[in-house]
This record gives C-alpha cells, sequence and structure tokens, in this order.
C-alpha cells in the first residue's frame, strides 16, 4: 500500500485493501495468516473473521467495521496490531498483507464487518459479504455452479491453534456428488485455503456445496466471479450458512422483463422437505399457487424462478417484491437468493443467503460502493403495523436522522424500500435501523464503474446490547 494510501486509509471511513490478488498456480492454495511470530493463530473470544482476499488476478478488498451500539470501541485488525478508536462511524483499518484471512479484534463495545470485492480485470465487477463472529463444523451454500465461463471458489479459513481437516461436497437438483479429492483437504492452523470449485466437478448451471469438517471448525465464504460469452458479467460472494432453518427472510428482491430472481433451496437432509414462499410487495401480499408446498427431494437443491409466479411480473413491470421461505413439516431447508440485473440503469449479478431471524433493531453496513445506488429494504414480516427510526452512522461528525425517516410505517406482511444515497453520498456510511414490530432489514447499491449491484444483509442487534 502507498504512503498515499496510508493517509487517506487514517481519514476514510472504510479501507481498501489495494492489493490485488495474485492468481494462484495451484488449485488449492494456501495462504498463511501473518503474525508477530511465525506460530500459527489463536482462536480470539470476541474476534470477527472476514474473508481472505481471493486468488483471482485483478481482485480488491475493502473491509467496513461499525458498532453495534453506535459507542465507542478500540479495535484493531489481526493480533498485535494497535487498536483505533471507534466511534459512531465505520472506521478504516490498515489490513498490512492482503492474502489472510483478516480478524477483526475489538475491545470496549461488540462490533460488525462486512467485506467488499472488487474485480476489475476478466470478470468486472463487485460483491459483498458479512464477516462471521464464530467458526462452525458444517456451512452450507445452495446457489453456486460450475458451468463454463463462471469461476467459484470457496475461502476456508481455521482460525485455532490446530490444523482442521474439511470435506466438500456438492448438491445439485438430482442429487448429492462427492469427490474424493475433497474428502480430506487440511487447512492448517491460522491459514486459509482456496478451493477452486470448477476444477474438481463437471460443468453445473446449478450447483450447491457443502463444507464439512471432519476434524476442528473453520470459517467459509463463496465467491463466483461470472463472465460467460452469453449471459450477464459480475461477482456475487456471501459468507456461508452453518445451519438449515425452517424459515429464511428476503426483503430485497425484483421481479420483471429485465430482471431475474431465483430462490435456491437446498435440503441437507434424509428426508424430504415440504416448503411454501410467501412474496410481499409495499401494499401487496400473496402466497401464488405455483410457490406452495413444493417438494425438495432429500440431499438436493431445487431453483424457483419468482418472474413466472410473482404479481404483476407478466405485465413486463419491475416490481420490487420480498419473499419468505419456510419449510411446513419440520425439515429445515437453507436458502439462498439470486438476482440478475439487465437493463440500461442497473446490471450485474447478486447473490445473498436470507435472514433467519426478525428484529426490532438492525444495523447495515456498506454493500459495496455505491456510485449509483444506495436503498434500505425492510421487511415487517409480524401481524402487526410497524413504525420504523433510521440513523445514517457517518464515519466523521455525528449520527444523522433524518425527520422524513423516524416515524415510516410498514404495513403488517408488507416492505418499503427506501433510497439513501442522497444521505450516505456513496460514503461509507453505516445505517441503524430501530422498528416498534420484529422486521428484517437488507442493504443494497449499485456502482457503474465496473457495472454491478450487491447486496449486504443486516446484522440483527442483540436486545442486551442495544442503545
Amino acid at each position: 500500500m502507498t504512503e498515499r494510501g496510508r493517509e487517506v486509509l487514517l481519514a476514510a471511513a472504510i479501507v481498501t485493501l489495494a492489493v490485488a490478488g495474485l492468481l494462484l498456480e495451484a488449485t488449492v492454495a494456501e495462504q498463511r495468516v501473518p503474525l508477530a511470530t511465525e506460530r500459527a493463530a489463536a482462536f480470539v473470544d470476541g474476534a470477527t473473521y472476514c474473508p481472505p482476499l481471493s486468488g483471482v488476478d485483478g481482485v480488491t478488498e475493502e473491509i467496513a467495521v461499525a458498532s453495534l451500539t453506535g459507542g465507542p470501541a478500540s479495535v484493531s485488525l489481526n493480533e498485535g496490531e494497535m487498536g483505533r478508536r471507534l466511534d459512531s462511524g465505520p472506521l478504516s483499518l490498515d489490513a498490512g498483507v492482503a492474502e489472510q484471512a483478516e480478524v477483526v479484534l475489538a475491545h470496549g463495545q461488540p462490533v460488525a464487518a462486512s467485506a467488499s470485492i472488487t474485480s476489475t480485470k476478466r470478470a468486472r465487477g463487485r460483491a459483498a459479504a458479512g464477516c462471521s463472529k464464530s467458526a462452525a463444523g458444517r456451512w452450507f451454500f445452495p446457489s453456486g455452479t460450475s458451468a463454463i465461463g463462471y469461476d467459484e471458489r470457496l475461502l476456508i479459513f481455521n482460525p485455532f491453534p490446530d490444523e482442521a481437516v474439511v470435506s466438500i461436497s456438492f448438491v445439485t437438483p438430482t442429487g448429492e456428488r462427492v469427490k474424493s479429492a475433497l474428502s480430506d483437504v487440511a487447512v492448517p492452523a491460522g491459514q486459509a485455503k482456496e478451493v477452486r470449485v470448477n476444477s474438481f466437478i463437471t460443468p453445473h448451471a446449478r450447483l450447491g456445496a457443502v463444507v464439512s469438517a471432519v476434524r476442528g471448525r473453520v470459517v467459509a465464504w463463496k465467491t463466483v466471479f461470472a463472465a460467460p460469452k452469453r449471459g450477464i458479467e459480475g461477482v456475487d460472494a456471501t459468507l456461508g450458512a452453518t445451519a438449515a432453518r425452517d424459515t429464511w427472510y428476503f426483503p430485497e428482491g425484483a421481479v420483471g422483463k429485465d430482471v431475474v430472481e431465483e430462490l435456491v433451496v437446498l435440503n441437507p437432509s434424509r428426508r424430504t422437505a415440504i416448503v411454501t414462499i410467501s412474496l410481499a410487495a409495499g401494499s401487496e401480499a400473496a402466497r401464488p399457487p405455483g410457490l406452495v408446498n413444493l417438494s425438495v427431494p432429500p440431499l438436493s437443491l431445487r431453483v424457483v424462478s419468482l418472474p413466472r409466479s410473482a404479481p404483476r411480473a407478466a405485465t413486463g413491470e419491475t416490481v420490487g417484491v420480498s419473499a419468505i421461505v419456510g419449510s411446513s413439516n419440520g425439515v429445515g431447508v437453507v436458502a439462498e437468493r439470486r438476482i440478475s440485473y439487465k437493463a440500461r440503469s442497473r446490471e450485474g449479478v447478486t447473490s445473498e443467503l436470507g435472514a433467519t431471524t426478525a428484529s426490532g433493531s438492525w444495523l447495515l453496513l456498506p454493500a459495496g460502493r455505491a456510485g449509483r445506488a444506495d436503498a434500505l429494504t425492510i421487511l415487517n414480516p409480524s401481524g402487526r403495523n410497524a413504525r420504523v427510526a433510521i440513523t445514517f452512522r457517518r464515519p466523521a461528525g455525528s449520527p444523522l436522522a433524518p425527520e422524513a425517516l423516524q416515524a415510516v410505517s410498514i404495513g403488517a406482511g408488507f416492505r418499503v424500500k427506501i433510497p439513501v444515497l442522497r444521505w450516505t453520498k456513496g460514503l461509507p456510511v453505516a445505517i441503524a435501523v430501530d422498528a416498534s414490530a420484529l422486521v428484517v432489514a437488507e442493504r443494497s447499491s449499485y456502482s457503474k464503474d465496473p457495472a454491478d449491484a450487491s447486496d449486504l444483509m443486516g446484522v440483527p442487534v442483540p436486545i442486551e446490547v442495544r442503545p
């Protein structure tokens, strides 16, 4: 990083890890976490883990960190670095070396963090992924692909002082695919590994993945670089899910002539799951017949394209819709949304796992660089009307609470989408949402250079730490 970059880093509210990833010669690449000494990184209680920079050429990464409460904290990136004061807005952190899993350490207040990824070469685009506060034994990724023109990477980090071993299996609409070469993948202590999916399985347009720890626990993310000869170019990224659930919420979404939304439902169990998808707009909610009681066989996935069933989509009008995926027979599933945009005003791809809980308080970090659009979508799945107050936590200065956004009404079962670029101005601003009912919040952005859309689910703020 240049000296000028370091000066900007001290004043900016988000850190750009301006170190391009190196093209890895090996299919499964090791990435060492640099520390003050050569010992393995020890697991740190209260740490937050952000994805390592991908080995794809031309990729850079940004990390945003914000206090869940808005109160001050001392934050550092990786063990041994000097802490910096975190106030209301997101904080800049010097990541040092980019090819690593970034470990955010906070003292004083709990924090949330996210990573924004930019690709400027073969697959141009932007994406955002959440960081994780915990490691787990299993990670699920319903929506992926090994089709020609797509490059999917699984990033796996072991934060513990002992070696971890994982197996990786794939899931298609017709069943599970197991590859012996991925049955015993070692992840050394304190290091990350990147697995290039396309090198291990034949082309599949729809391909889920499951990372299972044979020994130890890990953190896992997925990134897909899309550069098909015929199709939409872009990048999508997401933190995996650690467990199957009965309900998944997706506040953001749209259907129409120039947009295609798909919900991919993965069933990791050995029993058939029965799911129903409910849709909600600003003043309309429905369960279209084609989305009721859908069966998802064991160890398989089902792809549901919303334009075929969404209200008013047949007219060609672009309609904003939220979705709720619910299992009705007690068999848990994992659900991920994929959206493809191909319009003059917006183009690109996004992919995001659903939220598994509704909350009265949310913190939303930037969903990447928002040069053209920055919006907040709130779904009210509860049985009563909600009033919502929105506060912008800026990188410099006091929080901003616009009068027009202090009593936003959302009817029971409906959603609202609020453009916020006039307040965020494309800067890395965190957004706090406080509601009178249990709601779900998500943030979306769009940039023109490179042209791509990105979504990022909000972080529910626990009751015990709310201001």
